[in-house]
């Protein structure tokens, strides 16, 4: 192995390592169990089903977690896109019925 691919090597393996002290001391789980949980859902989104995109772009599915609660109770693996509507729902609940009172008054 020449020195620039034993580099790389060395650098998967750290981060790999912060990665799982992060989903540790965040969600109470390792990284071995984290991925797991994507295997189990075939790398698909608990909401939309999508594989990995988000916005389009490969990326790892994110821990969704129920507000407020600690330790934190893992509810899924969302993408990006579902992640970011989930914490608009989560924090405006209220303004999220106002816009499906609002849609349902017009049909």
């Amino acid at each position: 192995m020449d020195d620039k691919s034993h580099k790389a090597k060395e650098t998967v393996e750290v981060n790999r390592v912060e990665l799982d002290e992060h989903y540790q001391l965040c969600y109470g789980i390792t990284l071995d169990a984290y991925e797991k949980m994507v295997r189990d859902r075939k790398g698909t989104c608990d909401i939309c089903k999508c594989i990995n995109k988000g916005w389009g772009v490969p990326h790892r599915l994110v821990m969704d977690c129920t507000p407020g609660v600690q330790p934190p109770e893992i509810r899924g693996l969302i993408c990006t896109r579902c992640k970011m509507m989930i914490d608009m729902l989560d924090k405006r609940s209220d303004w999220v019925k106002a816009c499906l009172d609002y849609v349902d008054a017009e049909n």
